[in-house]
């Protein structure tokens, strides 16, 4: 099966990368550095950004026809800091992804979310949302906000947004999952376990129209 991944040289995006090959899968990677990722066998590197239509299409277009895209699997971050709030939203990201999916015939996303919004927003806690609204985060939150509303109305789409907890670098663990609304989350998860996660959900359509919570 190939994937087209957006931000396979991420901390998080990594992971789902070499979980993918080390399964078997081919995979096509848009990156805006191809020097940021070693070339190995079964991975198309492309050089270009998300937030160019014209590049999606370029990526799309390097598949071959004996090998066709089966999903897409977003890892994108908001990339913003306390200094320096991200320039573009990831809203417009996967919007222009969404429309070169239904040019390519493509009907599988599964991108990394965050815990904290739509219906897990009540179990994220009082801290969790004091931080959400007071903080540099709460611009990144709104955009993942945007993201759920878009593919939930958007049809003809399967998607999975993985509501992760906290990221943390910390080796892989067994992963806890929290339904849509995140009861019982916990505070931290590995992005080796986020990676390994969402390539269950591309591979499968257990999550299929859900936002699950995980955690470890």
């Amino acid at each position: 099966m190939r994937f087209l991944m957006l931000g396979a040289n991420g901390r998080t995006g990594k992971h789902a990368l070499s979980e993918a090959i080390r399964r078997g899968h081919t995979v096509t990677a848009l990156v805006r550095r191809p020097e940021s990722i070693e070339a190995q066998p079964g991975l198309t590197i492309v050089t270009g950004t998300p937030y160019s239509s014209k590049d999606l299409s370029s990526a799309f277009a390097t598949v071959p026809t004996t090998d066709p895209v089966r999903a897409v699997v977003s890892s994108l971050g908001g990339g913003g800091t306390p200094i320096k709030p991200a320039a573009r939203q990831m809203a417009e990201a996967i919007s222009n992804m969404l429309g070169a999916m239904r040019d390519n015939q493509v009907n599988k996303i599964v991108l990394l979310s965050t815990a904290g919004i739509g219906s897990s927003t009540a179990n994220f806690g009082a801290f969790g949302r004091f931080i959400v609204k007071y903080s540099y985060l709460k611009g990144s939150f709104e955009d993942h906000e945007k993201i759920d509303q878009m593919l939930k109305s958007t049809g003809g789409i399967r998607y999975v947004a993985v509501r992760a907890v906290g990221l943390d670098n910390s080796a892989n663990k067994p992963i806890k999952e929290h339904g849509d609304d995140g009861k019982g989350m916990g505070s931290f998860i590995s992005r080796q376990s986020v990676g390994k996660f969402m390539i269950d959900a591309a591979e499968k359509n257990t999550w299929d129209q859900h936002t699950p919570v995980i955690s470890n």
